[in-house]
This record gives structure tokens, sequence and C-alpha cells, in this order.
């Protein structure tokens, strides 16, 4: 029976979200800032059908010179929807579960967590609640911040495993935390600078409540192997930014202290499909959200009635002072705080702490039903009758933030080569290398080998990685190619390397003269290979934690 309730609430809370999100599954695609979607799960599968795994590099955005975006840019979501494409799924279609999924899973797993301390039916609210928060629908249908949205989905489940292993030492536990840390670092490279510092905080209150003991400090466990496991993307992300121009993302119009949130905008601020500026007219909504406001206040009053039930008021005030913390550093106030914390500036704009809000007041909510009202003890109905009401009135509230804009998007074109070349690409250009001129005009290349004046090219074969290919020169000289210039491309001139360089953001080499064959490899990075190596390691952990935790619970049985 508890297994069935259980099961029951989480499809529940799975049929809200769809139900949120029904404008998605009908009709083509539909535009958003970021606009790049289709195309990223296109190029995604196209680099994996070419044998490149973990994939660091796509062929065809960065005007066609190449792009490394899945060694900066998160991957998850998009690994994701590229698994779909390998059943002969249209990208279009995988793309769009790829939505679903991670809207979907973000409520199931606030759901466990909530569960835990409140409860299936303190569980249900928290879960709808954070599933179907306006803050997902703007990044759903009008940023196009689908990796953000996918981290949502593994913030609970890090701080759930974290918690119930130091707690009961089940395999499944280690697992689950182990997913939870890796899943948002792979998912969202800022969400995972805010929350992994707070599992952090949490394995060691953890380790300091249970006496610091070797089991009260399994939390830091979970986490090691959690960041081990993810070190493929995240240890060359951050060892090898100064290739690429992402640090013009910091400047211009990113700048934090253009997008402070004005306190009156968290009530009421009218959803629009723009972007964010100065003063307090947005294009786009910032609202938290009326019931989550409300609500959230409620659950203040929860901290006086729970003040003697230390159960429930540590994790409640716990969740209160995130809640607050992401409300604050939205604000103007936070200004100096921004401006002496480096990093900071990276995060680009403050209403992405929205997220901290969202996991505090979602899950502090759930308090609630642990009010013992003398109606609801008799009468098991009323609780789900009021849920049921809940879940309608919170669905009729937010509706008009999960609508799509009006203007849909050729989803077709946007798995065309040249559109991705010549439209995608000047939408996310960060990664090239930073002395790249960005072609004017819609220029865009065709070929990452072409034959110049002094020399013919026959490309015989290639792939995102590999490039094959019979060069003819009437005399030597420099080579400038079509490839990106980035450190793992190496030249091989009849299997022997050449030297490279840097030519304007461009791969270029000495070509020999008369007939040679020439290969081009992309071949990883000392960075690379190191974050391969510990992923390795934290799988190898992760393989013996399991192995070995399901042994000793076999003995204890």
């Amino acid at each position: 029976m508890q297994r069935f309730k259980q099961s029951f609430f989480v499809i529940f809370v799975a049929l809200i979200s769809l139900f949120a999100i029904s404008g998605l599954i009908k009709g083509d695609f539909f535009s958003v800032h970021d606009n790049t979607q289709v195309a990223r799960v296109f190029e995604m599968h196209q680099s994996i059908s070419d044998g490149m795994i973990p994939v660091r590099w796509v062929s065809d955005l960065g005007y066609g010179y190449g792009y490394p975006i899945f060694t900066f840019y998160a991957p998850l979501a998009y690994y994701i929807g590229a698994f779909f494409m390998l059943f002969g799924i249209s990208a279009l279609v995988a793309t769009k579960i790829m939505m679903v999924l991670g809207f979907v899973l973000a409520g199931v797993a606030m759901y466990f967590l909530a569960k835990e301390f409140w409860g299936e039916q303190g569980g249900f609210v928290a879960g709808v609640l954070y599933g179907v928060a306006p803050y997902h629908g703007a990044n759903l249908f009008i940023r196009g911040a689908i990796a953000e949205m996918w981290a949502y989905a593994f913030v609970p489940l890090a701080f759930y495993g974290v918690y119930k292993f130091t707690k009961v030492q089940n395999w499944q536990y280690f697992f689950v935390g182990v997913l939870g840390v890796a899943g948002v670092v792979v998912s969202h490279n800022l969400t995972a600078m805010m929350i992994i510092p707070l599992v952090g905080i949490l394995a060691f209150a953890l380790w300091i409540v249970g006496g610091r003991t070797k089991k009260s400090s399994l939390g830091f466990l979970v986490l090691l192997t959690g960041l081990l496991v993810s070190a493929f993307y995240w240890f060359p992300a951050f060892s090898q930014t100064d290739f690429t121009n992402v640090a013009s993302q910091v400047t211009g119009g990113s700048q934090f202290k253009d997008h402070f949130v004005c306190p009156l905008q968290f009530w009421s601020s009218p959803v629009g499909f723009a972007g964010s500026g100065p003063g307090c007219i947005d294009g786009i909504s910032f609202q938290l959200g009326k019931i989550h406001i409300l609500l959230f206040l409620v659950s203040l009053l929860c901290s006086i009635i729970f003040f003697k039930k230390k159960k429930y008021l540590i994790p409640l005030i716990c969740s209160q002072v995130i809640a607050v913390i992401g409300i604050l550093l939205m604000l103007e106030v936070a200004r100096p705080f921004w401006e002496s914390v480096p990093f900071m500036k990276y995060f680009q704009f403050p209403w992405r702490f929205q997220a901290l809000f969202l996991l505090g007041a979602s899950f502090s909510a759930g308090a609630l039903l642990q009010i013992q009202i003398p109606l609801f003890k008799k009468n098991q109905v009323i609780p789900l009758i009021f849920i049921t009401l809940f879940c309608l009135f919170t669905l009729s509230m937010y509706h008009k933030f999960f609508l799509p804009q009006p203007y849909p998007s050729d989803a077709k074109m946007q798995t065309d080569k040249k559109y991705i070349r010549q439209k995608v690409s000047r939408i996310s250009d960060e990664y090239m290398p930073k002395d790249f001129v960005r072609p004017e005009g819609g220029k865009y290349v065709v070929s990452s080998l072409q034959s110049s004046p002094n020399a013919s090219v026959i490309v015989l074969e290639e792939k995102t990685q590999y490039i094959r290919a019979k060069f003819t020169a009437q005399q030597s000289g420099m080579y400038l190619t079509n490839i990106a210039y980035y450190p793992a491309w190496k030249v091989f001139i009849e299997h022997k390397k050449s030297p490279v360089m840097d030519k304007n953001g461009k791969l270029s080499f000495n070509l020999p003269e008369g007939e040679s064959i020439i290969e081009f490899r992309y071949i990883s990075t000392p960075y690379e290979v190191i974050g391969n190596l510990l992923s390795l390691a934290g799988i190898f952990l992760l393989t013996v934690g399991i192995i070995s935790f399901r042994h000793r619970r076999k003995h204890e049985k």
C-alpha cells in the first residue's frame, strides 16, 4: 500500500508537469532567445555518430570552422537528445523529448527530497511547486535555457543522496547522490557553482552532527565521487578557457550591474518575450510566483509552530535561509558582494539566483502539510481534496508562463548545415578563438579544406574529429585551413607530426611542395586526458562503493 501511494504521487507530479507544458508537445518548434537547441542536438548526434566520445567538438557551428562548444558548455541535455536520435527519431522530436524529460524530472526529484521530511503529501506539494515554477516557463519557452532547466532535475537528488546515504548506508542512495552531484555539474556549470557549495555545507553539517565519525563523513564521499565522475567536463572547461573568447560574455549588456531585480518584480511583472536590462521594466518576467511567495511566508509561521520539534525545525529553517539568500543576491542591495567576489561576474544575471529561492521555497512549502489540523487527522480524504484543488489552482495561476511564443520556428531548417553555419552560429560564438574575426554579412565556410592558387586539395575522408586529404602544392608555403584554431587539432604530413600555428584564429601549417597525404586529427589535450582519467576514477569509485555497500547490506540482513 505504501509503495502504491508513493507511485501515485510520483505519477501525479509528473502528470501535472506534463499538463503545464502541453504547449510544447504539439505543433512545430517555437522561437526562443537561445534558438540553437535543435541544431545542438543534431550536431551532438553527428559527433557521436562519427565516434567522438566524449563529444568536445562539432563541425558545423562556429560558421563552419568548427566549435568546441561541448568542451565548455554543459553537454548533458544534448547527450540525452542525441541518444533518442540514435533510434531514428528526428532532431525536432528528440529535442522535445529532451525538454520534456528535464522538466518532468525536476518535480519528481523534489518530491523524493521533500517526502523524506514532510511525508508523501508534503513531498507532492513541494514537487508541484518546484516543477511548475514561473522561472521554469521562462527558461523553457522564452530564454531557451535548456541546460539550466535540466540542472534543476538533479539539484534535489544531490541533497537527497548526500542526506540519505549519511543516514542509511544503502548503495541506492550512494548512486542517487553521485548522480545528483554529477548531473548538476554536467547539466549547467553556473547552477553547479551555486549548488555544490551548499551540498558541501550539508555534508559538513551531517559530519558535525554525527559526531565526526567515519559513518557521518559519507556525504563527502558522495560529493567527491560525483565531482570525479563529472571531471571529464569541468576539468578541461575551467582549465582551457584562455583559448576562447568566453571573457566577452561578462562585458557589454551581460554585466551583472545592469540586471538586478526590483523587489516589486518578484510579485508582478508582465510576461514578455524579450530580455532584461537596467531599471525595473524588463522584457521578461521575474515573478517568483504568487503562490510560492505566499506559501513561503506561511512557512515562516511554521517555524514558530515547529519551534520545539527539531526534526522539522532544522530542515525548515535551512531551506528558508537558502530562499532568502537567493532573493537577496538578486537585489541591488547585493551589489557590493557581487563587486567584491571576482567569480560572481560569470553568473552574468543576478536573477539566475531564482534557483536558490525555488529550491528553498518549494521545499519549505511542504512543511505546511505537517500542521496537525484536527479535521485533517480525522478524515484522510480532505487532504487529498486540498492538494487536488491546490494543483488546479496552481496550474491556472501559472498557465500564462508556459505558453510558446506566437512565432513558430522551422525546425527542419535548423538541421540544415547552411543554416547552422550561417545563422545559428551567430547566436553562440563565445568559445571561438580570441582573435577569430567574426564573418560579416552572413558569410560562412562550406569546407574545412579548400584549394588555393598554389595548391589543390582532394578530401579523402572527413569526420568531426578527423580529416584526411591529398594535397598537391606547386611550391611549399603556409596553408591556412578553415578549421578554428584549438590546441587539440594536430597535423600529420605523411604520418609525421607537423607544427601548427594560429593565424587569426584559424589553424595553419607549412605545406610541402609536391603531392602529400595530410591528416588532421583532434587529439585530446592534456587537460582533457586528465579530466577523462578523473572521470574513470570516479566511475571506478562508484562501482566499488556500490559493490561494497551492497555486500555489507547483505551481511547485515
